[in-house]
């Protein structure tokens, strides 16, 4: 079913190519609606609710009628879309990712997202979803526009797909985007200073199609995922890109990726890119 909720003079009209927000709800999560519901807005999509019941007891029904009461409450809000699925939750998310523009999911340990940050089904998603997957922690504050953008590439991670996500978040959300480019060690500065020289190019040309986006770059030897984690503490957005065919020591291929999934203070967005292979 279908429910427009609401309306808004300063959000962009849905264009004639752009996929769904997808959101797979739980029970008692709505940071996740609510971060999915901004996220559609922002991209004027259509936002589709998920909640895949599995083969399990769930009251599915009653969760969707929950996230439909959630979003009736909203003073704004786009075109919904309620889907129940009686699939697990990884093939019906990845099925829904297949004509989403972005797949947004929460990190509370309920359910089977318990599952999800818990190991391998969150790193599954991340790598095999074909669009955007954003994982938002429901004690991230929602709503907040002025929050940096930041975002964290290493050699492991195609920039081009990645750079191109974070600029258009930033633009969106009319922030700063601070770029973290970590290389392996300081033992490799000739190839560090090869490649931070080739990521400026990147960036220079990326902004040239976001002018408004004020750019702040820094680079990082050795403890990159800490200072993943930090600069995640005060930023509105972490952008995270897929590693190249899971090479050894990208970052979403350690398993710094689920520490930084599980304790990231705000929400987590991987880029797409070319989906890893299973």
């Amino acid at each position: 079913m279908t429910e427009p909720v609401g309306s808004s003079t300063t959000w962009p009209s849905p264009g004639p190519h752009d996929g769904p927000v997808v959101v797979g709800v739980v029970r008692d999560q709505p940071g996740a609606l609510e971060a999915a519901m901004v996220e559609a807005m922002r991209r004027g999509s259509v936002l589709r609710v998920v909640h895949a019941a599995g083969s399990t007891a769930d009251d599915g029904q009653a969760v969707l009628d929950d996230a439909r009461s959630f979003v009736r409450q909203a003073p704004v809000a786009p075109t919904v879309e309620y889907v129940l699925s009686h699939q697990g939750p990884l093939a019906a998310l990845l099925q829904e990712a297949q004509t989403a523009s972005c797949l947004v999911v929460g990190t509370d340990e309920v359910t089977w997202f318990e599952r999800l940050v818990g190991g391998e089904v969150s790193t599954r998603l991340a790598r095999l979803a074909s669009c955007a997957v954003l994982v938002v922690p429901e004690s991230a504050p929602q709503g907040i526009a002025r929050h940096d953008v930041v975002l964290a590439l290493d050699v492991g991670t195609s920039a081009g797909p990645t750079l191109a996500a974070a600029f258009e978040q930033a633009e969106r959300r009319r922030s700063r985007l601070r770029v973290l480019h970590a290389t392996e060690s300081d033992g490799d500065a000739s190839g560090g200073g090869s490649a931070s020289g080739e990521l400026a190019r990147l960036v220079a040309r990326e902004q040239q199609g976001h002018p408004e986006v004020r750019v702040v770059a820094h680079t990082v030897r050795g403890e990159a995922d800490a200072a993943c984690l930090k600069a995640g503490e005060r930023a509105g957005l972490l952008v995270l890109g897929r590693p190249r065919p899971l090479r050894v020591g990208g970052l979403l291929s350690r398993p710094v990726a689920l520490r930084v999934l599980r304790a990231a203070h705000c929400p987590v967005l991987v880029a797409t890119g070319e989906p890893a292979r299973p």
